[in-house]
């Protein structure tokens, strides 16, 4: 992993891609379902007991991929503190509004947060001195994000080589194995290890065969056998690390998630390498390496496997079934709100699920997911489309920001 020429001769404008958008939305879906079927968080009185649909790990991850390479494709000149300092700026007017309406939602969601974890999940610190909100679990990754925003301007000032920034978070992600503390700098560094990959994507020529197909479908699939099947735990286990806490993102995830979103952000960004068909490769073997070991300990016909050798089965027979990534265009309204829904939509469970009147049954459980659907979708639009905008125009205008940029 090189690092380019920090130098606007030499790149082209930055085009809006609707196909990465409409990722986001499609990812913004799966953490947002992912969440509505933990048990009891949306219906008191039942939950669809289909636990394999839980893939929120993995699209965060992927999120993270797709950071690291907006920040890399909107960071093309070279380094000056000025140009610094608008970045950050940019970064603060762009993340801390939503932020901060997520934080008051999710003390309302569970008031009984401390005068401590409020002010320090305000101010980011959430993972490092305070826990994050139990009224809004998910802001754990804007503390993490944060982080990434920081560490990219050494890289960019210094034009530290990444692969030596990636060795060093491999490192990290291992020695976390046998040492343990301080955890929370072992999850940055395996969480950096995606982040890292988006940005060193951004720096790869586009490719300009068009239209462009993929396997979509098959991909999504993955994600769900991926996520099931937990390669990444049966791996450490074997090992002899059962039961070992390292963090929010370790070695486990690298392992589930790593190979998985590369390809589907690679592509979907029409940015290919020569490793890409190989690390594609590496996704559809890695289920069958799981299914190898289950079926040696007599364990692949346990029912908790069975929906995963199903959901792989069906991954291999839609692979051919290729579909256009303006597809993905589709989804560009959520992935456009991706970001506030994301924040919000956790408080909005809790907001239902406290609603105890309707409650104990399928029927009352789709009637509660659509309202909590339209209130999230609903309140993400507001937030993005109208809020957002009001405050960037003021704000920018406030400090000479550049907006195209």
């Amino acid at each position: 992993m090189s690092n380019p020429v920090f130098s606007m001769s030499s790149k082209k404008p930055v085009k809006f891609d609707f196909g990465l958008e409409g990722l986001r939305g499609v990812l913004a879906i799966l953490v947002g379902l992912s969440h509505a079927l933990i048990p009891y968080l949306l219906d008191p009185g039942y939950y669809p007991d289909i636990y394999w649909l839980n893939v929120g790990q993995i699209a965060v991850l992927t999120f993270f991929i797709i950071s690291g390479y907006v920040i890399g494709l909107t960071n093309q000149k070279e380094y000056s503190h000025s140009r610094a300092n608008q970045y950050l700026l940019k970064r603060v007017i762009r993340l801390i509004p939503i932020y901060i309406i997520a934080v008051i939602l999710g003390i309302l969601a569970r008031p009984e947060a401390s005068f401590a974890k409020v002010i320090g999940n305000l101010f980011l610190l959430q993972n490092i001195f305070v826990p994050r909100l139990d009224g809004n679990n998910p802001v754990w990754t804007l503390n993490y994000e944060v982080v990434y925003y920081l560490l990219f301007i050494p890289i960019w000032a210094f034009r530290i080589k990444l692969r030596y920034c990636f060795s060093f978070c491999i490192f990290l992600s291992i020695l976390a194995w046998f040492v343990f503390e301080p955890s929370i700098i072992f999850s940055y560094a395996s969480g950096f290890i995606f982040w890292l990959f988006g940005l060193w994507l951004s720096w790869r020529t586009q490719s300009n065969h068009y239209p462009v197909k993929i396997p979509l479908l098959s991909y999504l699939l993955l994600i769900y056998v991926n996520s099931s099947l937990n390669f990444g735990q049966i791996v450490m286990n074997l090992l002899g690390y059962k039961g070992v806490s390292v963090g929010q993102v370790s070695m486990i995830d690298i392992i589930n998630a790593f190979c998985l979103s590369v390809v589907i952000v690679s592509l979907v960004t029409r940015r290919e390498f020569p490793a890409l068909k190989w690390i594609n490769l590496i996704c559809f073997l890695m289920p069958v390496v799981v299914m190898l070991i289950l079926l040696a300990t007599g364990r692949i016909l346990e029912p908790r496997w069975i929906p995963s050798i199903i959901l792989y089965s069906l991954a291999i027979a839609t692979y051919q079934w290729k579909i256009d990534l303006e597809f993905l265009i589709k989804f560009k309204l959520i992935g456009s709100v991706s970001y506030a829904f994301y924040l919000i939509h956790t408080p909005v469970l809790f907001f239902i699920r406290d609603y105890s009147s309707f409650s104990g049954d399928v029927f009352t459980y789709f009637i509660r997911f659509l309202i909590w659907l339209l209130i999230s979708i609903s309140v993400s639009i507001f937030l993005e489309l109208v809020m957002q905008p009001a405050i960037k125009n003021k704000l920018y205008h406030l400090f000479s920001l550049n907006k195209a940029a």
